[in-house]
């Protein structure tokens, strides 16, 4: 029930007094062509201005708009106006304000028939949820269904009175039945206002229905994918209590093993029979083959190209078998082939091997990596993962100067063996532009395990990242990314080619790629076994599909470990300008370093630096 039917009383007496006011006073003004200048609103303690807005169609031109001078503002009209007032008032009384008073001002510029309308809002006091109560409809015995934590609860006592959030209350309750064998719960609710009219009681009354439990399971598809294979990725079974938890869990199982097009699965409402509930799974599956090119220009890989070819449903279930291959400046050769295995040995747990070859060419060094690693990857929830990965390779490493002026690295080649352990937490909205939520995530490398392995030592590092969502489609960035090596075993040194530096793209904007490191007494870009970054951008929409940014970049890279000093930090500050396209945003920054000499740095990239 809406809170506008439950107070209705109350609301039609004030509705007929504030429609004829209106009527009145905007008849009186009467302005014909007027071009509406700006809309303002004033007074407004609680609900936002862009809430407001949303709900009137009379709108004044945004900044982007009125770059586009050779359009027309909107007329003000009204009768427009008019119902808007209205709209403004019901949107009040549906968030709990039962009398808000709503006035305005029209400021007129004759010479130019334009005008600026300023809303001015009283929203006096809103209505606070007294008591929450619960009456079960027959089968008092699932009154402990009921029992759940206050944090889960769409509205609480105390909170202000908001239709839209009853109605969540609702859905909840009848989805935690639908989750305990109630597939057909019904859920009404009374509201009741308390004499001092500044409070209300919430009654639920709930219907359960009757107890059921899954039927039969029909598989309706065109895919070539076993049913065995489909009806193992199943969270439930026949003859189980019934549960839309299980039939969701269900449904991002089948989805995620990435063999489908789509997948539906329906209660079949009118096939119950006696409390069973028969169940279709309907679904299409993708192409068997799949292949995914690309090129571009960026200012610091130049022109590259890759080319990735996925194999699905490779020996059968839900493996895949997938072979990349790119080149770029910086990365003259890049081919790696990768097998999963999903759920290996349990539920979640993805088995990968990936075997690889990597040409790197650095400014001071160039290396070769061949090997493999062997990937246990657990997804604890939707969010939330972890893996334990060893690998092996055999590296060539070559200086790029004499290096007899340098540490004891040579071209000969060497093995690598150890194993990582990392953590990973996503909540971001968006893979490629995030507009909220945060990323973290954690490595922790130990090197030096068996098979001759040259080098021993162990590597940490971090790497988080929030997004703040802003009014007027702003968003704000943030990161702080830190890292420590240190050599273990006796060992003098850890290995060039993995450690830190910084400057580039997607890191210190100010300086070019890894230019930010430790050098030798030939002034060589040796990295270094301490990091730490930090960075701050401000979003923003220019026009369509451009928007801008604004940022600060801070960090550097020490050669001892555990040397970092946030009193020795390099700065820059920049604008960059962003297209959105489907494959992410388009990226162009400008930066130079702060109290350093001026450097104009320009970066041309796809995706976000962070």
């Amino acid at each position: 029930m809406s809170f506008i039917m439950s107070m209705k009383r109350y609301h039609i007496r004030f509705g007929l007094v504030f429609t004829i006011f209106t009527m009145i006073t905007l008849n009186g003004f009467g302005q014909k062509d007027y071009k509406l200048r700006k809309l303002s609103i004033e007074g407004n303690e609680t609900l936002k201005d862009a809430d407001i807005k949303a709900n009137m169609n009379i709108k004044a031109k945004t900044f982007t708009q009125k770059l586009k001078f050779w359009e027309k503002a909107p007329r003000f009209s009204n009768i427009t106006f008019e119902e808007d007032l209205q709209r403004v008032n019901r949107f009040y009384q549906r968030n709990g304000f039962l009398s808000p008073k709503i006035d305005y001002d029209f400021i007129k510029k004759d010479s130019a028939k334009s005008m600026k309308i300023i809303l001015k809002i009283t929203e006096g006091k809103s209505v606070q949820v007294k008591q929450i109560d619960y009456h079960i409809v027959d089968q008092a015995d699932t009154l402990s269904i009921l029992r759940f934590p206050a944090k889960e609860m769409p509205i609480k006592t105390g909170d202000r009175f908001q239709d839209e959030k009853v109605k969540a209350f609702e859905a909840y309750l009848q989805k935690k039945y639908a989750d305990r064998g109630y597939p057909f719960p019904k859920v009404k609710t009374t509201i009741a206002m308390l004499s001092e009219k500044a409070a209300t009681d919430l009654d639920f009354s709930i219907n359960p229905g009757s107890k059921c439990t899954f039927g039969r399971t029909w598989i309706k598809s065109d895919s070539l994918v076993p049913h065995s294979f489909i009806r193992n990725q199943l969270k439930y079974k026949q003859g189980e209590p019934y549960s839309k938890d299980d039939i969701e869990k269900s449904q991002k199982k089948l989805f995620d093993t990435e063999l489908f097009q789509y997948v539906v699965i329906r209660t079949l409402v009118d096939s119950v029979k006696d409390g069973s509930v028969p169940i279709l799974i309907q679904m299409k599956e993708k192409p068997r083959w799949l292949l995914e090119t690309g090129f571009g220009y960026g200012s610091e890989d130049r022109f590259r190209v890759s080319a990735q070819i996925t194999r699905r449903q490779f020996l059968g279930g839900a493996r895949k078998l997938i072979f990349t291959g790119k080149r770029s400046y910086y990365l003259p050769v890049s081919v790696e082939f990768s097998f999963i295995q999903p759920d290996f040995l349990k539920d979640n747990l993805d088995l990968i091997i990936n075997p690889y070859f990597i040409w790197e060419n650095e400014t001071s060094y160039e290396v070769k990596r061949l090997g493999s690693s062997i990937t246990f990857k657990n997804n604890f929830t939707k969010y939330t993962s972890a893996y334990l990965m060893y690998t092996f390779e055999k590296d060539w490493f070559s200086y790029k100067v004499d290096p007899a002026e340098v540490s004891e690295q040579d071209s000969l080649p060497y093995n690598k063996s150890g194993v990582t352990l990392g953590f990973t937490h996503t909540t971001t909205d968006d893979l490629f532009d995030p507009k909220k939520g945060i990323r973290f995530n954690a490595y922790f490398t130990l090197m030096g395990l068996g098979f001759e392995s040259k080098y021993h030592y162990v590597k940490l590092e971090i790497d988080g990242r929030k997004y703040f969502q802003m009014d007027n489609k702003k968003v704000f960035a943030t990161r702080i990314h830190a890292g420590v090596m240190q050599p273990i075993m006796g060992d003098p040194e850890t290995p060039i080619e993995d450690r830190f530096m910084l400057g580039g793209a997607l890191s210190l904007r100010g300086w070019g790629r890894n230019q930010i490191s430790p050098v030798n007494e030939s002034g060589d870009l040796v990295g270094g076994n301490s990091m730490i970054e930090g960075s701050a951008e401000l979003r923003f929409p220019v026009y369509e599909i451009l928007s801008g940014g604004l940022f600060l970049d801070s960090g550097n890279v020490w050669a001892d470990p555990y040397a970092i000093d946030l009193t020795d930090l390099r700065t820059d500050i920049g604008i960059g300008l962003r297209a959105s396209t489907p494959i992410g945003p388009v990226r162009v920054d400008f930066a130079t370093p702060i109290f350093e000499k001026f450097k104009a740095m320009v970066f041309f990239s796809i995706g976000h630096a962070f």
